[in-house]
C-alpha cells in the first residue's frame, strides 16, 4: 500500500468538503517546496482548513461557498424543479378530482408522479446544495447524498412499474385483464382465508 501526499483526500468525495477539520499540512509544505502556485492550489483543496466545522454553518460560510456556484447549471436545475413540481402536481390533482382518472394503470402514472413530485420538491435543491459543497457537517452532507439517491432511485422504479404494466397490458391483454385489478394496483389485496 503506498502512501498518498494528499492523506485527507477521500474526505473530499465528489467535490464535497465534509469539514471533519482536518489540517493537511503536508500538501501545504510539499506545494510550497514546488513552486508558489501550487500552495494556492494546496491550500484551496485540503479539507477543514479554517475555522472549525461547528462555525462552517455560518452565514458567511454560506455567502463563500456559493462563489463555487455554477449559475447556468443551477439556472437549468431550478427551471426543471419548478416545472417538475408544477407538472406532476397538476397530475396528482386532476387525479384526485376527476373518478373517471381512478384506473389501474394510473394509479402508477400517480406514484411516478408523486416520486418525481418529491424530487422537485428536496432531491433538485439538494443537489444544488451537493453542487457547492453544502452542508459541511459529516453527518447532513451524507443524509442529503443519500435522501437524492433514494428519491431518485424510488422514481425509477415507478418508472420501471409503469413499463412492465404497459408492456404486459399490450402483449398479453386477456392476461392482463384477468390477474390485474385496481385493487392489486393500489396494493389492496383480499385476506385469505387461515388455513
Amino acid at each position: 500500500m503506498t502512501t498518498d501526499a494528499n492523506a485527507s483526500e477521500p474526505l473530499s468525495f465528489l467535490g464535497l468538503d465534509f469539514g471533519l477539520g482536518y489540517d493537511n499540512a503536508t500538501d501545504v509544505v510539499s506545494a510550497a517546496a514546488n513552486d508558489s502556485s501550487s500552495l494556492v492550489t494546496a491550500a484551496s483543496t485540503t479539507v477543514g482548513v479554517g475555522p472549525p466545522a461547528s462555525s462552517a454553518s455560518s452565514p458567511v460560510a454560506f455567502v463563500a461557498s456559493l462563489r463555487d456556484l455554477n449559475v447556468p447549471y443551477a439556472a437549468c436545475e431550478a427551471l426543471v424543479a419548478v416545472m417538475a413540481v408544477a407538472g406532476n402536481a397538476l397530475v396528482i390533482l386532476a387525479f384526485q378530482r376527476e373518478r373517471r382518472l381512478r384506473r389501474r394503470t394510473n394509479y402508477y402514472i400517480v406514484s411516478l408522479a408523486m416520486a418525481d413530485l418529491l424530487v422537485g420538491l428536496l432531491g433538485i435543491p439538494f443537489a444544488l446544495l451537493a453542487s457547492v459543497g453544502l452542508p459541511h457537517n459529516l453527518y447532513a452532507c451524507l443524509f442529503t447524498v443519500s435522501l437524492l439517491v433514494v428519491l431518485c432511485t424510488i422514481s425509477i422504479f415507478c418508472l420501471v412499474a409503469v413499463s412492465v404494466d404497459r408492456y404486459w397490458a399490450i402483449l398479453h391483454p386477456l392476461g392482463y385483464s384477468r390477474n390485474v385489478s385496481t385493487k392489486k394496483a393500489v396494493g389492496e389485496y383480499p385476506a385469505r382465508p387461515p388455513k
